[in-house]
């Protein structure tokens, strides 16, 4: 609780001082006393005022900016921050179709697998965190366990319609398409829609979850 102006300076002298002479700032004064404060040593004690509410104070709002710009212009480009998702981004020319769930992917598996976020929060504290958490963990174990089992069927059953030999197919486009090979297709087919469809289910869960993802 704080005190009110004449509260405070009605304290004994050493402990409104140091040195007998340096004023001490109050640690809480009551709403609306800070004003009263300013303008109390603004006039008892004008020297120390302007040495260390004027000057002081633009001496370390300088100092503020010169770290945010060294922060900005020159750590970071020595020491780039977010390295997983910098190195997610390739250099050629990537259309964002592709880029955007592979971010969001990413993002989740980086929450949970680097920034350790089941240990950074409370998850059972309320049912909208533990609701959350599941949520996560339902992502989690999409982008790292049935996206890659999905994509592993894929080509297996790639290969098995269409074989490899010396990097080429054994498809001549000028005969008709076999009936294994049309089943094969269809199956591929479904396989990449359902994949598509679940892919943007995860993607809008992965945004919604956003808010909880700020460790």
């Amino acid at each position: 609780m704080g005190y009110s102006l004449s509260e405070f300076l009605e304290k004994p002298h050493d402990e409104r001082h140091k040195y007998g002479w340096w004023y001490i700032t109050p640690f809480a004064l009551e709403c609306g006393e800070w004003t009263k404060w300013d303008e109390h040593i603004k006039s008892k004690y004008p020297l120390q005022y302007i040495f260390r509410e004027v000057i002081c104070d633009e001496i370390s709002l300088w100092w503020y900016k010169l770290g945010d710009w060294w922060y900005n212009q020159v750590e970071t480009r020595l020491r780039p921050r977010n390295q997983w998702a910098r190195d997610l981004v390739p250099r050629q020319l990537t259309d964002k179709y592709t880029l955007i769930p592979e971010f969001l992917f990413a993002a989740i598996v980086h929450f949970v697998e680097v920034e350790n976020g089941w240990e950074k929060c409370n998850w059972s504290a309320t049912d909208e965190h533990q609701d959350a958490w599941e949520r996560i963990q339902l992502c989690y174990e999409y982008v790292t366990i049935e996206r890659p089992t999905r994509d592993a069927e894929y080509d297996v059953l790639l290969n098995a319609t269409y074989p490899i030999s010396d990097k080429k197919y054994h498809l001549d486009l000028d005969e008709p398409e076999t009936k294994e090979q049309k089943e094969g297709r269809e199956k591929l087919t479904e396989i990449e829609t359902k994949k598509y469809h679940r892919d943007i289910e995860i993607c809008k869960e992965i945004a919604g979850l956003a808010p909880y993802l700020w460790l």
